[in-house]
């Protein structure tokens, strides 16, 4: 299955399920910032913690590809798990965070591959790719700082990543917005 397919097929099964998510990850850097190859989805995903047994039931039932004792493992490890759809990894981020509600209120809805689906806006965007700290998630925040500079609310980027900083009691975040900001 191409990741066209898997992408129209998990948001139509959210959409549908009335589940409240963000596409986040390579799909959204594409979109909001640069275009660059990705082989899965992410997706930040609201759910209470009581319904996450009837939405891995759904899943099944909708024909995504699931191990369900790796999925209550990884959920208690790290708040994700993975499904498939074919063989296209949908990698799922449970919310946890005052950020990431704040994130879902200022959602953007996007018509993408012939769905609507809903992203992040840019400034939240840009927050998701530099706590996320990993080098190719930099890369997606400036990419995506670049393209849409003139119209960002720097402060309220800037707010949340101090927060985060205070939260990790570490400047990492601070530093990753710093480079983002650098010039070329």
């Amino acid at each position: 299955m191409s990741l066209k397919k898997a992408y129209r097929k998990i948001i139509s099964f959210l959409n549908e399920n009335k589940i409240d998510y963000l596409v986040i990850g390579g799909v959204a850097s594409g979109l909001l910032g640069e275009p660059r190859f990705t082989m899965d989805i992410d997706i930040c995903l609201f759910v209470k913690k009581k319904d996450i047994k009837s939405l891995i039931e759904k899943l099944e039932e909708a024909g995504f590809d699931l191990d369900k004792k790796q999925i209550k493992e990884r959920i208690k490890l790290s708040q994700t798990f993975r499904v498939f759809c074919k063989d296209i990894p949908i990698d799922f981020i449970l919310s946890s965070t005052e950020f990431e509600k704040e994130a879902l209120k200022r959602k953007q809805i996007i018509k993408f591959q012939g769905v609507k689906a809903n992203f992040p806006s840019v400034e939240d965007f840009i927050v998701f790719k530099i706590i996320s700290a990993r080098e190719k998630d930099i890369a997606d925040a400036k990419a995506t700082f670049i393209r849409h500079k003139e119209r960002l609310n720097i402060s309220y980027i800037e707010k949340w990543i101090k927060k985060f900083c205070e939260m990790a009691q570490s400047l990492i975040y601070w530093n990753n917005f710093k480079k983002i900001m650098e010039k070329e």
